[in-house]
């Protein structure tokens, strides 16, 4: 599975076309193929075309810091980043297709490709890369955002604590691992008791011997003291919080992508923490209620 790109691929935005002399028309038979597809067609020189995947990416990354930059301000005083979100995609200037979801960093590996080509050009060339050095400081310090709440959730108090982890690959619909969040965490948690699942992704592609493979999410969950739902998989979505509260031993659930619906988690006796927002506790509300 390769996630949205054989739908892009089928259904594109607009073709950028590299080329000796953009001014030149393209030759017919390629024009017509392209034209088919019904979206705009950019002519420009072979450097532009390389720098413009490039430049779709940065802005892309801006959104993403932001977005994080953001969300963990909301997780500190008591405001809620997805209440922000849409007022922000109801600005022109920003728009409803924007990249706003708080996520466990930058992952993938097409964007920080991008990035460290952008810093090695600026290091050859002398220009100031400072935004795109911070871009990916920002990213690295929110990737460690799960493996620090666990350890000041559960593994402080309780070190062989059972952690039950759904999702390995690096986003939903897709069995790529390249610089996957999850795996990141498990790396974090080196003497950790594990339960693994992931729907198409292996276990071994944790390359953790000792972590043990569910063939089901709620046997991962059975018995663990806390779980965090690391890949937001369709699957996950469709088990009910009451199904979680019973398969767990303890009740802290570390959801970053907010899988779970977050009151009916607290209704159901859950400690839930999401990305943006304030801990949604069983006992005690949102923080600062």
């Amino acid at each position: 599975m390769f996630g949205q790109a054989v739908s892009r691929a089928t259904n594109p935005e607009r073709f950028i076309v590299g080329c000796a002399d953009p001014a030149r028309a393209l030759p017919a038979s390629f024009a017509t193929v392209l034209s088919r597809f019904g979206c705009p067609i950019l002519p420009m020189r072979y450097e532009s075309a390389e720098l413009a995947k490039i430049s779709i990416n940065c802005c892309l990354v801006a959104s993403v810091s932001v977005a994080n930059t953001l969300a963990e301000i909301c997780e500190n005083i008591g405001a809620v980043w997805s209440e922000i979100v849409p007022a922000l995609k109801l600005d022109r200037r920003i728009g409803q297709y924007a990249y706003l979801s708080a996520g466990l960093g930058i992952a993938g590996g097409n964007l920080e490709r991008d990035l460290a080509t952008v810093i090695r050009f600026s290091e050859q060339h002398h220009t100031d890369a400072g935004v795109v050095r911070a871009w990916v400081a920002n990213s690295q310090h929110r990737r460690d955002w799960a493996a620090k709440t666990v350890r000041r959730t559960v593994l402080d108090a309780n070190p062989k604590a059972i952690i039950a982890v759904w999702g390995l690959a690096y986003k939903e619909n897709t069995h790529s691992t390249k610089n996957s969040p999850s795996l990141a965490t498990i790396a974090q948690l080196k003497h950790a008791s594990l339960r693994l699942h992931d729907p198409v992704v292996p276990t071994s592609a944790a390359n953790r011997a000792d972590a043990v493979g569910a063939a089901d999410p709620l046997e991962a969950a059975r018995g663990a003291d806390v779980l965090m739902i690391l890949t937001p998989w369709p699957q996950y979505r469709s088990i009910t919080p009451a199904q979680i509260a019973a398969s767990l031993r303890g009740r802290v659930v570390i959801d970053p992508y907010a899988v779970l619906d977050a009151n009916a988690a607290s209704k159901a006796g859950l400690d839930i923490l999401t990305l943006g927002r304030p801990i949604l506790s069983a006992k005690r509300g949102p923080a600062g209620a």
